[in-house]
């Protein structure tokens, strides 16, 4: 972690879920760099350890944890975790999610439901779980990680995947009515296009006018933006992080 961030959030705590690698992980050094101690949720406890020991040595509090978002006991013992720990919680970042490239009539009812689990309920249950840590203080910003999916078509993406992403679009925006006067905001980021090198991408040619594919960083920075006093007028929207891409 060479460069300091610009943007400041010493002292908050942060729990990103899926940071284990890719865009979570790249949200996680960000905010640390910026400042935050840092709670690493994951489903593979090594990466999530791995992780966490990585801040650790530059000075941060991390704490590694491993968990399923689509189990509901595994969420409450997160934010369990989170309280006797920290006291408190500034910040979610609800990352975690999975996809496979399946055409919608092979999809199984098994793999529909794995995916809507993972990435919409998942979604849910630690944002209502955060949101009940963050009400006591009325202060606290929660990012869902949509995607580009969920907005245009994307070729190969799968209807469930797509599908999970359109209703965290559509969650953000009704939880905007709701927490906002709680003191809490939360908006989306619609990624499209990362290389987040866990899987191949889909054309080897970016389609979008800035003529590249997305880095996890490029995700990251939108993020910090969103979770930072700049957009304090901002909640409900959501950030389309995908080069300008209008679909693919």
């Amino acid at each position: 972690m060479p460069e300091e961030s610009v943007i400041h959030l010493n002292g908050q705590i942060a729990v990103v879920t899926g940071a284990g690698r890719g865009i979570g992980a790249a949200i996680a050094e960000i905010f640390a760099r910026a400042g935050a101690d840092l709670v690493i949720v994951d489903i593979d406890q090594a990466r999530a350890r791995e992780s966490a020991e990585k801040f650790v040595a530059v000075g941060r509090k991390a704490l590694a944890l491993q968990a399923d978002v689509a189990s509901a006991s595994d969420v409450d013992r997160v934010f369990s975790t989170v309280q006797a720990n920290f006291g408190r919680l500034d910040i979610l970042i609800n990352n975690a999610g999975i996809w496979f490239r399946k055409p919608f009539m092979e999809i199984t009812d098994v793999e529909w439901d794995r995916v809507l689990s993972v990435n919409l309920k998942g979604t849910f249950m630690c944002a209502q779980r955060a949101a009940r840590m963050m009400i006591p203080n009325r202060t606290g910003s929660i990012i869902n990680i949509a995607s580009h999916s969920g907005i245009f078509y994307s070729r190969g993406q799968g209807a469930h995947y797509a599908a999970s992403k359109a209703a965290i679009i559509q969650l953000t925006r009704v939880l905007a009515f709701e927490l906002s006067p709680l003191g809490i905001r939360i908006n989306s980021v619609a990624p499209g296009g990362i290389d987040t090198g866990i899987s191949p991408p889909v054309h080897s040619t970016p389609a979008n006018p800035l003529g590249r594919r997305g880095m996890p960083e490029d995700v990251a920075h939108a993020a910090l933006f969103l979770v930072s006093p700049m957009a304090e007028f901002i909640t409900g929207q959501t950030l389309v992080v995908n080069g300008g891409a209008i679909g693919s």
